[in-house]
């Protein structure tokens, strides 16, 4: 797998996450029914998100298959907009990304790492406890609830 830091002036890197954030939000919603991707990230938000973090698209065998977006803070990272094609799910893609997350954060002298998952979204929160995250707290956003959670590292390659 490789991980591709997306810049704002690359449009096909761009419209690449979009794509992704777009066919996962409407594939939870077919499947799921969870509407909290339903609405399309909008792209300038995906443009002003590259400019200021450090967003990545994973690409295998030639095609962009997942894409995140990390935030540096002083004690920890937060990782957002975490997206895999519905079509990649279950194929190790996911744990990939976190563990590629895991690196950065030591790398940048980071030993937490955060993420915040809709309430309702119990493949997401299942994901993220089976790669060692703990629900620390919870949250309401404009529309719905969130499950605050983390995971410690080690100061070393985490096994995810």
């Amino acid at each position: 797998m490789k991980f591709i830091r997306v810049t704002s002036q690359n449009k096909e890197h761009i419209d690449a996450v979009y794509s992704i954030l777009e066919i996962c939000g409407k594939d939870m919603y077919e499947k799921k029914g969870l509407t909290h991707w339903l609405k399309p990230y909008p792209m300038e938000f995906i443009i002003r998100d590259a400019d200021e973090k450090y967003v990545y698209l994973a690409e295998k065998e030639g095609k962009y298959v997942a894409t995140f977006a990390i935030t540096i803070f002083d004690d920890y990272i937060y990782i957002g907009k975490v997206g895999v094609l519905p079509e990649c799910a279950k194929k190790g893609i996911g744990v990939e990304c976190m563990k590629f997350a895991d690196n950065f954060a030591i790398e940048n002298n980071r030993f937490i790492t955060k993420v915040d998952v809709y309430d309702k979204s119990e493949h997401a929160v299942k994901f993220f406890t089976k790669i060692g995250y703990e629900i620390t707290g919870g949250k309401d956003t404009t529309n719905f609830h969130v499950y605050l959670m983390e995971k410690h590292l080690n100061g070393g390659a985490q096994d995810v």
